[in-house]
């Protein structure tokens, strides 16, 4: 609120737990658990940030877990592992970098709607400081493509690289939505922003399953992979044309 005062606090209350709560294995054990199952084509330098035992509710179970955030090979990279405490074997396995990664975008049409809000974390951004994830890639026709090593891609509105950001956010939430249905053709969608002149303002290209947003728009709109609606036909173009 403008005020600083909290409205909402958003969480999940998990009533009538009964578990036990005395680990079977050491925060070492935990920690060399993680080591032995590196994320894959990763290293970890070995040294545990962080390391606390925690109740952890996966798929209806609860576990007694340490969850453990072990540092990566890359600078500011880290990894953050739920490790059972009975077993000391991996439950969750998350990249830091992800969580902690952000983009502003338009959540609307810009032309209903000119403010922008910010998205923390991008989903399933793969974390390599481009805007590049499991089922979406994006590119940039005018300029080289956005790059942040901290994954930060919060641009304002005036910066070639929002229409990426943008481009990103909406285009893997939609192929998220089409693979939830069972259409799983691409494993990944590759989207160009500012495609440029002479060029339909948006469209699906079938010689390399590629979908293109140009900047020929009507005046005051300059960029179609600013607006939702826009991004979300083109790629069921894409989907329903192959």
């Amino acid at each position: 609120m403008p005020d600083g005062k909290v409205k909402t606090a958003l969480g999940s209350f998990y009533k009538n737990i009964s578990i036990d709560t005395k680990p079977r294995i050491s925060s070492g054990e935990a920690l060399q658990a993680a080591l032995n199952n590196s994320p894959q084509g990763k290293q970890l330098k070995g040294l545990a940030l962080s390391s606390e035992l925690i109740i952890y509710t996966k798929e209806n179970i609860n576990y007694f877990a340490y969850e453990l955030n072990v540092t990566g090979e890359r600078e500011c990279e880290s990894w953050c592992y739920i490790i059972d405490a009975s077993k000391g074997n991996v439950l969750e396995l998350t990249d830091d970098v992800m969580r902690t990664s952000q983009a502003n975008i338009y959540l609307r049409h810009p032309g209903l709607d000119g403010s922008y809000a910010t998205i923390s974390p991008l989903s399933n951004l793969s974390g390599n400081g481009y805007l590049q994830g499991t089922y979406a890639n994006i590119l940039n026709d005018d300029v080289s493509r956005a790059y942040n090593v901290n994954n930060d891609f919060k641009y304002s509105t005036g910066d070639t690289h929002f229409d990426e950001a943008n481009l990103y956010y909406h285009v893997d939430k939609i192929a998220t939505f089409f693979r939830s249905l069972g259409f799983d053709k691409f494993t990944q969608i590759t989207a160009h922003a500012h495609h440029g002149s002479g060029t339909p303002e948006a469209g699906y290209y079938p010689s390399d399953h590629h979908i293109r947003f140009s900047d020929d728009q009507v005046p005051d709109y300059h960029s179609s992979a600013r607006e939702d609606k826009v991004i979300y036909s083109c790629s069921f173009g894409l989907y329903c044309r192959t």
